[in-house]
């Protein structure tokens, strides 16, 4: 691949930006509706020139990091621009309200479209914080439609791979969402609750790093993140409704002063978290 465009650059886009171009030899197109921010890519050299309908045909690979609710106008504005086979990946956290339609689109329009999801970020937007090392040891998620050839997944993934990514996870649109209401939604509601105790603004002295971890995310954006909680709003009710079932065990058991219980609880806790470590290390093991 030699021409990358990146529609789209905050933090996800730009990082992908500077990422492309410290880290391979491709040229990188860029588009963003705040001109700030991309005269600003140009100041820091993060791209070579502008994408648009013009240079779109150019581009061998097109990463699409807007927000989730923009991507398939997106690609039907500019379906019949894009180049003939081109890889056309999104970057939205959600995945079942976008990929059946963008992959009707890309079969129509002889492209090939792939659900993308980078897992990483930092709890505020924009150009200015993104990063060339934002993906460094992270995850990437594909989702496709069909497997494609060997030899083009292959250097799919070695594209990601190449940027920093430790792995490259193929899932569907609905194992991605269902994972993804725990695994990222679930503690941005929580962050977003706890952050507004009355209690948080007495915090000053009396906390570390567990406070601070808890309110990490609660300065997200809250257009973007209210789009991506209602298109998964099923998978996320359910993890909301498990969590103040355990959450209320404990409460239980401090009713009651029931130290036994609340060792057990710790206890079962502590246990799962092994678990899942193992799991995890196995896996990620094993995949190398």
């Amino acid at each position: 691949m030699k021409t990358i465009g990146i529609a789209g650059c905050g933090l996800i886009g730009g990082s992908f930006a500077k990422a492309v171009k410290t880290k391979t030899d491709c040229r990188v197109l860029a588009f963003d509706q705040n001109e700030s921010a991309l005269c600003r890519a140009e100041l820091e050299n993060a791209i070579d020139g502008r994408l648009n309908a013009q240079t779109l045909k150019n581009c061998d690979l097109v990463l699409i990091a807007l927000p989730p609710h923009a991507v398939v106008p997106f690609l039907r504005e500019y379906a019949a621009k894009f180049k003939k086979d081109a890889i056309v990946i999104d970057c939205a956290g959600v995945k079942r309200t976008i990929c059946p339609e963008a992959w009707r689109i890309a079969d129509a329009n002889n492209f090939l479209f792939i659900g993308g999801h980078p897992m990483a970020g930092k709890e505020r937007s924009g150009f200015e914080r993104a990063s060339d090392a934002l993906y460094n040891n992270a995850s990437m998620l594909l989702v496709f439609e069909e497997i494609p050839q060997l030899a083009r997944l292959e250097k799919i993934k070695k594209f990601f791979l190449d940027l920093g990514f430790a792995r490259v996870v193929t899932t569907t649109p609905e194992k991605h969402d269902r994972l993804i209401a725990y695994t990222s939604q679930l503690a941005h509601a929580l962050s977003a609750s706890f952050v507004k105790s009355p209690t948080a603004d007495e915090h000053a002295g009396f906390s570390a790093g567990s406070f601070r971890d808890m309110i990490r995310v609660a300065s997200v954006d809250p257009q973007l993140w209210s789009d991506l909680f209602l298109d998964n709003r099923d998978n996320l009710q359910r993890e909301i409704h498990t969590l103040i079932s355990r959450l209320a065990e404990f409460e239980t058991a401090l009713r009651k002063n029931d130290r036994e219980q609340l060792v057990e609880l710790f206890t079962q806790g502590a246990q799962r978290k092994a678990t899942i470590e193992s799991l995890r290390t196995f896996r990620e093991t094993k995949g190398k």
